[in-house]
């Protein structure tokens, strides 16, 4: 009986632990394509989560129902989500309709249905809301989407592209992306510029390679 007892607080403590990872898991099914890069650029596993959790609630008495993630765990309270740190201080109050993990710094959650970033201090780095967005990656730099077009911001929550493309292919090594644009490819840059894609032979290449994920209109 107690053999029972063990596995079955075992396999509670894993659910609870999962929560915010599957809500991500979930909430990409709409965005088939798309889900290939934030899942991947989540990075989970990364030697920060652990699922020796310190801190178990907060003082506010909501749930930490997630593992680590750079230092940031996801909280629960009336159905509503927060964070809290590894010292245990609170801080996001339970406030968010969604929460994703921190990656690269920020974390994308979803209030009065749009989605928006925060920072590691509980600030929104703009005031946008969008209907999608993707994580930020290692350039600083995460796709959005508003109206079933897509374009990217900064870190500092600038638009630097414009919502305008139909696709949208993640930044490479080199600091470039595939956008398409009226039935057209174009190379962007991390400062938003745009060239016609046929003029770097390596990028337009992938334009053939079935297996990069891509963002549909």
């Amino acid at each position: 009986m107690k053999t029972v007892n063990f596995l079955l607080a075992v396999l509670a403590f894993a659910f609870s632990a999962n929560v915010g990872q599957a809500q991500f898991e979930m909430a990409t099914d709409n965005k088939a394509e798309f889900a290939l890069i934030s899942l991947a650029d989540a990075n989970y596993g990364d030697g920060d989560v652990k699922t020796d959790l310190p801190v178990q609630k907060t003082q506010s008495g909501a749930k930490v129902v997630s593992t680590f993630q750079e230092g940031m765990a996801i909280t629960e309270l009336n159905g509503k989500f927060g964070y809290i740190n590894r010292q245990g201080a609170e801080i996001v109050f339970p406030r968010f309709e969604e929460a994703r993990f921190f990656t690269n710094n920020y974390a994308a959650v979803k209030m009065a249905n749009g989605w928006t970033f925060i920072n590691k201090q509980g600030r929104r780095i703009n005031n946008a809301r969008y209907d999608w967005v993707g994580t930020f990656s290692a350039n600083g730099i995460a796709p959005v989407q508003i109206a079933g077009k897509w374009g990217f911001i900064n870190e500092q929550g600038q638009d630097i592209t414009g919502i305008k493309y139909d696709r949208i292919r993640k930044f490479n090594d080199t600091g470039k992306a595939l956008v398409r644009y009226n039935n057209e490819w174009f190379i962007v840059d991390e400062l938003g510029k745009e060239t016609p894609a046929n003029q770097d032979s390596q990028l337009s290449a992938l334009l053939n390679n079935e297996n990069t994920p891509t963002v549909k209109s």
